[in-house]
């Protein structure tokens, strides 16, 4: 049974996990480090941790190239802008498991790259003609990363906003020819050439439909029309349709004057015919029914309809601690013209890179890992947002309590919290957004946050952030409601429900206010997923059954990465190094010397003449297979079963 644990205003922690982690030792050792993260907007510091150095070493190529992708992903996010949208033939470049596949498209072909330079590493798109460089060259040259990922940035950036600001900086810098060239086997960058040929085949072919501008074939249509919310006249229309129909658990589109003056499409609807990294059978992580999902408050089971009207009591302490939960839901909204919650979490992907000071290799391997649990993640939820076709809290509640009257409510931004009737209620979103144009459950930002964390906590060897982590929101830096000068009008916008009721001094924060200190990576995801509860854009089930699905998502992810050998060999070789040091392992248990033989070569790990066993028994190995006991720093943890 888990237990969830309420506070002043809904705070919990699921606890589950399937793993118990055991930490790593072989962290690098003291002071702290401030990281300006430009390509996300957004402002991390790390507390003081003795056991941890700063890095003083240059930032990795694949760090750099991710910051200046994660900038183009950015740029292009604003459909008002892309040429298919404007010409109607599908959502465009909008969703956040959109930003997921780009994400993992670049990471994708650097880590082929790496691959064919490596001894041991098998690329993450495999065909018959692939070759490995000779052994002599172990380093991939700055311009053949820079290359591939160029060539795919250009493949797959709708409207191409910055790609030649890119090709430029680094043609400049490196000295290098990002020219596109036929592939061949006569040439690195043609070898180069041939995986981003391969590459842009399976592209076309995942299920994303990238060149119909992403319009789902299926022709899938929610089964309520769009909503009007300028009046109540207009709100009671859509609730007799539902209540007619019995379809007031069914996704409808929102519609209001000088907002959102359209219907937008619901984006991403043909995630079930996407092709995953890790998952098989997209449908064994669906989240349990709709109406089933468990949901606790205070250890009581509240039903569906309790869920929704939940949030109304939540929307009450948003202005609880100077304003806290309003900047911990805008600081995870990652909305529009963003990199959305993918890129968010490449962006705390690149700080820990920075602090732990991984090189080139190992700052890859982190970020194709990550980048591979986001796009799964994101084919789960979109699945189940598809197949439960449910209600948004921003339909429900105006409908189903049209004439309720509800205290301390928000009204708008720059406006103080007042009292509103039921049919007058809205998210805590800015105002163009108010709530996503696709379904509520499950939780899109719990499913990555949960799946992006696990694999932190695996490919880190621990589950805590080094040196924690920590973000400021400055006064009046609120992301929906910053301070403007008197003279920038524009800044300041009306009321949703009364104009008179404009305020220029109700910018937030009024003084700087911490997220965090958060102190595992557990705890980054648990706040990125209640920050849709304080934001009023899911419910709890919406946000449990997301973590869940998550955690599955990281696991199957984290089982193909070592499986599949991405990289398990550079990882038992790191356990051989460590066994020749005399270096401690994990394990306090000693191998007797007589399990240290066998004639059956295969349960030893062979380096020159020593021989190192690393497997236990059949049952074992399936469980090193998934990583259950075993570690990213190559140690292995000794089971109480009897070795072969």
């Amino acid at each position: 049974m888990q237990t969830f644990h309420s506070c002043h205003y809904y705070r919990y922690l699921m606890q589950h996990s399937l793993l118990s982690p055991i930490l790593v030792a072989c962290l690098l050792s003291a002071v702290p480090i401030k990281s300006e993260d430009d390509y996300g907007m957004y402002y991390y510091t790390f507390d003081n941790d003795t056991l941890t150095a700063s890095c003083t070493k240059p930032e990795p190529l694949i760090f750099r190239l991710m910051v200046d992708f994660l900038t183009m992903v950015k740029s292009e996010s604003d459909i008002a802008m892309e040429q298919c949208v404007l010409d109607g033939k599908g959502p465009g470049f909008t969703s956040p498991p959109l930003f997921a596949r780009t994400i993992f498209a670049a990471t994708t072909i650097a880590y082929n790259t790496y691959a064919r330079y490596s001894q041991y590493a098998n690329p993450a798109t495999m065909y018959d003609e692939w070759t490995r460089m000779s052994q002599k060259q172990q380093k991939v040259p700055d311009c053949i990363y820079i290359y591939g990922f160029y060539q795919i940035a250009n493949f797959i950036m709708p409207e191409q906003m910055t790609n030649y600001s890119f090709k430029q900086k680094y043609e400049n810098t490196f000295h290098c020819n990002l020219t596109e060239i036929l592939a061949n086997a006569d040439s690195e960058l043609g070898l180069v050439q041939r995986d981003v040929d391969q590459l842009k085949l399976q592209l076309k072919t995942d299920g994303f439909n990238q060149e119909g501008c992403y319009a789902d074939a299926t022709n899938f249509r929610t089964i309520n029309p769009p909503c009007r919310f300028d009046n109540r006249s207009t709100v009671a229309i859509c609730r007799n349709f539902t209540h007619t129909y019995n379809t007031i658990w069914n996704y409808g589109e929102i519609v209001k004057t000088d907002f959102i003056d359209s219907p937008r499409t619901p984006v991403f609807t043909q995630a079930q015919q996407a092709r995953p990294f890790s998952l098989g059978r997209l449908y064994d992580y669906l989240a349990p029914p709709y109406f089933e999902a468990p949901a606790f408050e205070n250890g009581t089971m509240m039903n569906l309809t309790d869920q929704f009207l939940y949030l109304t009591n939540v929307q009450k302490d948003l202005g609880a601690d100077n304003d806290k939960p309003k900047l911990i839901a805008e600081y995870w909204a990652d909305g529009p013209k963003t990199t959305g919650t993918p890129g968010h979490w490449q962006s705390i992907s690149l700080n820990i890179i920075r602090r732990l000071c991984y090189d080139n290799d190992d700052a890859l391997k982190l970020l194709f890992a990550v980048s591979a649990a986001i796009y799964d993640a994101g084919l789960a939820a979109w699945q189940n947002k598809r197949l439960y076709n449910s209600v948004r809290p921003a339909t429900f509640i105006p409908t189903e309590y049209i004439d309720d009257s509800f205290q301390h409510q928000f009204v708008g931004m720059y406006c103080d919290f007042g009292d509103i009737v039921g049919w007058q209620w809205s998210p805590y979103q800015e105002d163009h957004v108010i709530t996503p144009q696709f379904q509520e459950y499950i939780s899109g930002h719990s499913t990555f946050s949960r799946a992006a964390s696990f694999i932190l906590e695996k490919i880190t060897g621990s589950p805590n952030v080094p040196g924690n982590l920590s973000v400021t929101i400055k006064a009046g830096k609120s992301l929906f409601q910053p301070q403007c000068n008197k003279s920038n009008k524009a800044c300041y916008r009306q009321c949703r429900v009364n104009s008179l009721l404009d305020s220029e001094n109700n910018y937030i924060p009024k003084r700087d206010v911490t997220l965090g200190p958060w102190k595992t990576y557990r705890d980054i995801a648990n706040e990125a997923s209640i920050s849709r509860i304080y934001g009023g854009i899911h419910i709890t089930s919406g946000d449990i059954q997301g973590r869940m699905v998550g955690q599955k998502v990281g696991e199957a992810v984290w089982a193909k990465v070592l499986s599949v050998n991405y990289l398990k060999s550079e990882t038992l070789l790191r356990t051989i190094r460590r066994q020749r040091q005399g270096l401690r392992t994990n394990s306090n248990n000693q191998l007797p010397d007589h399990l240290k033989q066998t004639d059956r070569g295969e349960n030893f790990v062979l380096h020159e003449d020593e021989k190192l066993i690393i497997f236990t028994t059949a049952t074992n190995l399936s469980v090193l297979k998934t990583c259950k006991h075993w570690f990213v720093d190559g140690t292995f943890k000794v089971s109480t079963e009897d070795f072969y």
